[in-house]
């Protein structure tokens, strides 16, 4: 059925079925996450197993006596990272700045959807009133070829008047199929600005918007500060930092800590025998083959393209 819908309202329904701010919104949620599983390296690890082996033998060589012996077992492993020279907080705390850069992409793809349906709608409303102009002009037109006709019908007219008159008429006729056509084109682009799949039908009105004022450095000002396009940029370069520093880390060794307990016997009836374990363990790669010194190279020239995003994209805005 046909419902009124203003703009704010379909701006909404656009900021909840948008596919595009759905993308957004997981990429916020899988941000969140990496967060949490980089945290969890602070956390102790625990395992643990339980199983039970059988093993069977002869007993003597000369004849086919047997013996089948049962062992039960458990056991349960903790380890923890005790240092290791901030790697795991500088990966953390790039996390973090990926998170800060997927929310800004979220409130950018919003801001995106809500000038795409904004653009449509203004689209739409302009090709509406262009079609009633070319709508009345075919009626107008017709009007005078009547008027044309009849006076060429009682011999006032002339040929030429006729003729123009039939030419006008078919003029305005095809600007009103082409204005209709535009009509036609407004709703498909303001509905897929929204972000639906199917056709709907609902009305329009005109709105009346807030008047800025137009200053050049206070808008660039304004935009530096929180237009979430360039927000998103300036933390993914600070991301790109961190992930330099969290690379040269990464040839540092890791000091961790083992604890250990097994359990086991022939039954699992107690008391069991038991063996109990701990350790400390420095451990790092003497060589991988330059992997990580090109690591760090790459993320040096990853912190550099972030940079030169960061100013094409201010440039960009101050074009327009």
């Amino acid at each position: 059925s046909d419902k009124a819908a203003d703009l704010a309202v379909l701006e909404q329904i656009a900021l909840q079925a948008n596919p595009a701010i759905r993308k957004a919104v997981n990429g916020v949620n899988m941000a969140y996450l990496a967060i949490k599983i980089k945290k969890a390296d602070f956390l102790p690890m625990i395992s643990g197993s339980v199983g039970h082996s059988r093993t069977t033998h002869n007993t003597n060589k000369h004849n086919y006596d047997y013996d089948t012996v049962g062992t039960y077992n458990g056991a349960l492993n903790l380890d923890l990272l005790i240092f290791d020279f901030g790697k795991t907080n500088a990966a953390v705390k790039q996390s973090l700045e990926e998170y800060k850069e997927a929310v800004h992409n979220l409130r950018s793809a919003e801001n995106g959807v809500i000038y795409a349906v904004r653009t449509a709608y203004f689209a739409l409303l302009r090709a509406v009133e262009l079609d009633k102009v070319a709508k009345e002009t075919v009626e107008q037109y017709k009007e005078h070829l009547d008027h044309v006709q009849i006076k060429n019908d009682v011999g006032s007219g002339t040929p030429f008047d006729l003729t123009k008159a039939k030419v006008d008429y078919n003029n305005a006729v095809l600007k009103a199929n082409s204005t209709a056509n535009n009509v036609s084109i407004g709703w498909t682009n303001l509905v897929s600005a929204i972000g639906l799949a199917e056709s709907t039908s609902f009305s329009i009105s005109t709105v009346k918007l807030h008047e800025y004022e137009l200053d050049l450095e206070k808008l660039m000002n304004l935009a530096r500060l929180s237009e979430p396009g360039l927000a998103a940029l300036l933390t993914a370069e600070k991301a790109a930092i961190l992930n330099v520093e969290k690379s040269i880390k990464d040839l540092y060794p890791s000091l961790n800590l083992n604890l250990g307990v097994l359990l086991s016997g022939h039954d699992p009836s107690l008391p069991l025998l038991w063996n109990a374990s701990g350790a400390a363990a420095l451990s790092g790669t003497l060589f991988t083959g330059g992997k990580k010194e090109n690591a760090i190279k790459m993320a040096v020239l990853q912190r550099k393209k972030s940079r030169a995003s960061n100013i094409s994209y201010e440039q960009e805005m101050y074009k327009k």
